[in-house]
């Protein structure tokens, strides 16, 4: 999931940063780096945040239908 998306499907979850870190257990600042692209997203982290968004309804269409948009958009960076 590449920073972008996260920070697109966080907000769709109506998430700030600090819920979605309070969710996973980490520092908020660690989501914003996430977002910001200066640090990458562990598997294991990964796998929280897909859970706590499952949680809040987002599904697994509705992320690859995000992540077709930015790739149509030319806003993905590539980062699976």
């Amino acid at each position: 999931m590449n920073p972008e998306l996260l920070k697109q499907i966080r907000q769709l979850a109506g998430l700030s940063q600090k819920e979605l870190a309070e969710k996973v257990s980490i520092h908020y600042s660690v989501i914003s780096k996430i977002e910001a692209g200066s640090v990458q997203m562990q598997p294991a982290l990964r796998q929280k945040i897909k859970s706590v968004l499952r949680s809040a309804g987002i599904t697994e269409k509705d992320i690859n239908f995000l992540k077709e948009r930015n790739e149509y958009s030319g806003t993905d960076t590539g980062q699976p």
